[in-house]
């Protein structure tokens, strides 16, 4: 599962603080019971402004996550300390259809 992440610091009153950090956390439930969390960006020792937008793809390992419940949280922070989130959930299925013949000859 590969999911496209676009994370805007809006300008408000013609400034923005810009982005200091992205990260997500991926977790599933039910028949697979695990979680992870990944840094996308941190800019917390280059404090500039210009870090307006960020975009960028993640891919989520079926072989890890095949469960019908998986959620992907991703949370923005800016240069304020202002934090930002947003989820996704999702079913991941790894399993092959099973198939059975039969002749009654």
């Amino acid at each position: 599962m590969v999911l496209q992440i676009d994370v805007e610091d809006p300008t408000v009153g013609d400034t923005y603080a810009g982005l200091e950090r992205i990260w997500y956390t991926v977790s599933a439930a039910g028949n697979v019971n695990t979680s992870n969390t990944i840094t996308l960006m941190d800019n917390s020792s280059n404090r500039v402004q210009s870090h307006k937008t960020w975009s960028g793809t993640v891919t989520i390992p079926a072989d890890v996550y095949n469960s019908n419940d998986v959620t992907v949280v991703v949370y923005a922070q800016d240069y304020s300390g202002n934090i930002s989130s947003n989820y996704v959930n999702f079913a991941v299925d790894t399993t092959n259809p099973e198939i059975e013949v039969k002749y009654d000859g």
